[in-house]
């Protein structure tokens, strides 16, 4: 009976909102398939835990609630997802679909995520999953314990081979506690300055760039002319030099465009 009025509620709802009928629909392929398949607690568990995006900064809490999965963001609303197959759940309007993608052990590593977007409409994002490791690690990281973060990452990372990002993190702690990064101290602290609308400066012995729109994003150096850009997986910093003079910094991202900002200071 439950079934039955969801379904004519969901299409009544199409009819006063036609234009997102294609959206709505998909809590009709949640309907279908959890008529013929079990969505209780065991099999929720595995979709649970802390999903951070790839681009960095941002990881969203999965938990069951009510017998639901349920998704939030920091400072946002909550968000219940509802199974359409196996490994694919969606938002009641079609808002969110996320697709939960395992490893060779049947273990859940990361969701590609497509959210409905107004303007382009739809938008793709990669969210990893974090074990106990990768957050252990991440802590230490934050808490400035570059020491013993190190081992950790590097543990994360072999447990976590398709964590890619990871090599970014190992890469800047074996830089920083390196002699060489000990040699190459004076000449980072040349970068700092204005370049374009961004301004590179140095605050208690941590490198930061303020952009255009005012955001204060951490540089992690990689080497002597590289930064990682906060903690985005998507961007690096490149500082770039003519005849041994820094004429500017260039975003160089991952899917090989680059911006180029002439230094004006």
């Amino acid at each position: 009976m439950i079934w039955k009025l969801l379904n004519k509620y969901i299409k009544k709802a199409i009819l006063f909102q036609p234009e997102d009928e294609k959206y709505w629909s998909k809590i009709l392929d949640h309907i279908v398939y959890a008529r013929n398949n079990p969505v209780g607690i065991d099999f929720l568990v595995p979709f649970t835990g802390n999903f951070t995006f790839e681009n960095g900064l941002l990881t969203i809490p999965h938990f069951i609630h009510n017998d639901h999965l349920m998704f939030k963001a920091k400072n946002q609303y909550p968000f219940y997802m509802y199974p359409v197959s196996d490994s694919q759940f969606v938002s009641y309007q079609g808002f969110y679909t996320g697709t939960f993608l395992s490893d060779d052990q049947n273990i859940i590593v990361k969701i590609i995520w497509k959210q409905r977007n107004y303007a382009a409409d739809t938008l793709f994002s990669v969210l990893w999953k974090e074990d106990s490791l990768i957050t252990k690690a991440m802590d230490l990281l934050h808490d400035d314990n570059q020491t013993d973060a190190l081992p950790v990452f590097r543990e994360a990372y072999d447990q976590n081979p398709e964590h890619h990002y990871l090599a970014n993190f190992i890469k800047h702690l074996e830089f920083i506690q390196s002699q060489e990064y000990e040699k190459l101290k004076p000449i980072l602290e040349s970068y700092v300055g204005k370049y374009g609308a961004q301004t590179i400066f140095n605050e208690n012995g941590h490198f930061f760039i303020i952009n255009q729109a005012g955001i204060k994003w951490k540089l992690r150096p990689l080497s002597e002319y590289f930064f990682m850009y906060g903690d985005c997986y998507f961007r690096q910093i490149q500082i770039v030099e003519e005849h041994d003079s820094v004429t500017g910094l260039k975003f160089v991202n991952k899917d090989g465009t680059e911006k180029f900002y002439p230094r004006t200071n």
